[in-house]
């Protein structure tokens, strides 16, 4: 079995049972190591629930070992397969100065940010962190990718990490638009960047076409259900859609951040993770420079809601 081979079906496999590839990838170094595993030995390593593992040991029957109560690879593909499983870890983990490095190349080229459009510049180290997090969890290998809005060039991060099938970045601001393109087009980085005031309708050829949305949203409920409803429409309708969002709130306004929350439930949306004070800013001095991350999974009774807010930006 070559590599390519090996590639085609992981993506495949991932794809038809709904796991992301990180963990099919896992999988594979799991049953072709030294050691031994039996199926409940994989379950406790990988955290699946049982049925998704024998579908995934279903689906690698033809490599495995027949009637074998440990769950490995055929003696003759398991150098191979442990080769390739090892390799597509290895090209998972992040270059972090190559982001930062980019990111200081084009920095004297950056825009003030708008008030107007309630922009604020994360830190690099939180541009960097957030591509870390999204690599981690498995998020960047083999995925189509929607930033809403994207004054923090995380969507040049990832692009460099060279993981993600598809790229594309929908913002208002022109001077971003130019800059981002600028640098995708310089360093071939084939980002796609469509200009959008997100209170108008996206073309709806661009729905259901992502697995994740990214979007650091104007903080005010408005902003937050109309970036919500934008993200729902834009991602695919599979357990693996996703959406990465940010939202921020002095820790003596609390009783806002629970309105957020109730917001994100009315859209019936699983709040996966919420990652405190993960992302950091330069200004933003009312929310103490700093903002949470919430990682929110899609339930196939995810939907929209309908829209009644008198503004979107802090300034409107």
């Amino acid at each position: 079995m070559i590599q390519s081979e090996l590639s085609s079906k992981v993506e495949n496999i991932a794809q038809k049972l709904e796991l992301r590839q990180l963990v099919v990838i896992q999988f594979l170094v799991l049953i072709s190591s030294k050691l031994r595993y039996t199926s409940r030995g994989l379950t406790r390593k990988l955290g699946l629930p049982q049925v998704h593992l024998y579908r995934l040991i279903h689906e690698f029957s033809d490599i495995l070992e027949p009637k074998d109560v440990n769950i490995e690879t055929k003696k003759d593909l398991t150098g191979e397969i442990a080769n390739y499983a090892k390799k597509m870890l290895l090209g998972i983990k992040i270059n972090q100065n190559a982001i930062k490095e980019m990111i200081n190349k084009y920095q004297k080229n950056r825009p003030k940010p708008d008030r107007n459009l309630d922009q604020f510049n994360a830190t690099m180290a939180t541009t960097v962190k957030r591509v870390t997090k999204l690599a981690s969890n498995g998020d960047l290998v083999g995925k189509e990718i929607a930033f809403l809005g994207d004054d923090d060039l995380v969507s040049i991060g990832v692009a460099l990490t060279h993981q993600c099938k598809k790229i594309t970045v929908f913002e208002i601001d022109d001077r971003l638009n130019n800059l981002i393109i600028q640098i995708s087009q310089e360093n071939n980085l084939n980002i796609e960047v469509v200009k959008q005031d997100l209170r108008q309708l996206i073309d709806k050829s661009h729905f259901g076409k992502y697995d994740l949305v990214f979007t650091d949203p104007p903080y005010t409920k408005g902003g937050i259900n109309l970036f919500l409803n934008q993200a729902i429409k834009l991602i695919k309708k599979n357990f693996l859609g996703r959406i990465y969002l940010c939202y921020g709130n002095s820790d003596r306004a609390r009783e806002r951040e629970v309105e957020i929350q109730k917001l994100i439930l009315d859209h019936n949306l699983i709040i996966k993770t919420k990652l405190n004070q993960f992302n950091k800013y330069y200004g933003a001095e009312s929310i103490g420079s700093q903002s949470s991350l919430y990682i929110l999974d899609w339930t196939p009774s995810t939907k929209t809601v309908e829209l009644n807010f008198k503004k979107v930006y802090t300034n409107d």
